[in-house]
């Protein structure tokens, strides 16, 4: 892990832990508790400006901080060069004026302070078990095995795991067939845990770090097609779109193409873990317009997208892209989730407009962040015109009558037609 991965598990784990406080093994997790009260400050006060001492005290109380610590994570911050203070003679904060310009530099700021801390071994240890179960349920001799690996001791190993598991961090699933207990971390894996156990649970060492590899390669950069992974053989990467390790989104093309692109549990958030459950239908949108960009990236049959990080940014800024035959032809499924609406602009040409503005954001940022390779030069989008869910996907329907080519365009007739009376919702 870098030092971003870390600051940014221990605010995680900070934010979860913060409920022990009265607890005594809350001083097992010190360094991590502090630390991430302190990054959360610091997210308070970033692009803030200028704020008074006495704001600045409000603002540390309500992160947890003692004021008693106050001064120590100033100098440390100044020194830092996220901030700077002014102070009277007698040493009391007039003011403070934070110069934080990515949260990165947080995350940052973050891992190196929990250093400072000088956290027991078993504390630092918590950090690689967290990332490590966040890619994969696994056996715990599996887990003591990896994080050895990482140079960690046996013993610290095993007492990071009774921290994880007394603090709620991580839970056990026994799996009496194969007389195996796997470690999984609730927030990502609680609601896949009935249908993967009993295939995790019986695959051998190798399978096993070929899925690891594979889950870190489909984190690293989501919405990657499922045939361009090389983390693991091809059965493997099989396996894990049918039994929902990966969740795989399909795209099928007017031309009877179709391609399967795949994400990670941790898309949920866009890396901060699962959202809301509430939202899910909000992620497998943002799913399906990364997926449709991708396809426009890799695949499309005239030309490919070449700049699909500024075409967003465009959409995003202006609420409105593109000027482009395709995009009034074979942009179907955008229109049906009512994400973006195609507008006629000259002869058989479109535009996209935004509708579902979060979603595009989200989309925009999962691309960025998975690091989607953008050109330079024109290009339009994807010629689609069916979209499977991961549900869909899992339970095989490739057999069943999808809709004819009659039917769609019946369908997005009417749904343009809504737009243009005015009666869009």
């Amino acid at each position: 892990m870098d030092e971003q991965m870390w600051g940014r598990w221990l605010c995680a784990i900070g934010k979860h832990v913060v409920k022990f406080q009265q607890d005594s093994r809350s001083t097992y997790v010190h360094a991590t508790l502090r630390t991430s009260q302190e990054a959360d400050l610091l997210m308070r006060l970033r692009r803030q400006g200028r704020v008074s001492g006495e704001k600045f005290r409000t603002l540390a109380r309500q992160c947890g901080l003692p004021m008693q610590e106050l001064s120590d994570c100033l100098r440390a911050q100044a020194n830092a060069r996220l901030l700077g203070f002014e102070a009277d003679a007698n040493g009391q904060i007039i003011s403070v004026t934070e110069a934080i310009f990515t949260e990165d530099e947080i995350f940052r700021y973050a891992a190196t302070r929990f250093l400072q801390r000088q956290p027991e071994p078993a504390e630092r240890a918590l950090l690689p078990l967290m990332d490590l179960l966040s890619r994969l349920p696994l056996d715990i001799d599996q887990v003591i095995d990896q994080l050895a690996r990482m140079g960690i001791a046996e013993a610290d190993a095993h007492q990071a795991i009774e921290l994880a598991e007394a603090f709620r961090l991580i839970q056990r699933r026994d799996v009496p067939d194969f007389d195996k207990s796997l470690l999984y971390n609730e927030y990502l894996w609680a609601h896949k845990m009935d249908g993967v156990q009993r295939v995790l649970a019986g695959l051998g060492d190798r399978d096993t770090n070929d899925l690891l590899g594979l889950m870190e390669e489909v984190r690293q950069a989501q919405g990657t097609p499922a045939e361009a992974l090389t983390a693991a053989p091809p059965h493997l990467i099989q396996m894990a779109t049918r039994v929902g390790l990966v969740d795989g989104v399909k795209i099928e093309t007017a031309s009877g193409r179709e391609k399967t692109f795949t994400f990670s549990p941790q898309f949920h958030g866009l890396g901060t873990g699962r959202a809301d459950s509430g939202l899910h239908g909000i992620s497998d949108q943002v799913k399906l317009l990364v997926a449709s960009i991708q396809y426009g990236v890799r695949y499309s049959e005239d030309f490919h997208l070449n700049s699909p990080i500024a075409f967003m940014n465009r959409l995003v800024n202006e609420g409105q892209a593109g000027n482009a035959t395709p995009i009034g032809r074979d942009y179907i499924l955008v229109e049906k989730f009512g994400i973006l609406r195609t507008v006629p602009t000259s002869g058989d040409r479109h535009r996209f407009e935004v509708i579902k503005k979060d979603i595009v954001v989200a989309a925009r940022d999962a691309l960025a962040q998975g690091q989607l390779s953008n050109g330079t030069g024109d290009g339009t989008l994807v010629n689609q015109s069916d979209y499977t869910s991961p549900e869909g996907m899992r339970v095989r329907l490739a057999d069943s009558a999808g809709p004819t080519e009659r039917l769609e365009m019946l369908h997005l007739a009417a749904l343009r037609q809504t737009v243009q009376n005015g009666t869009w919702s």
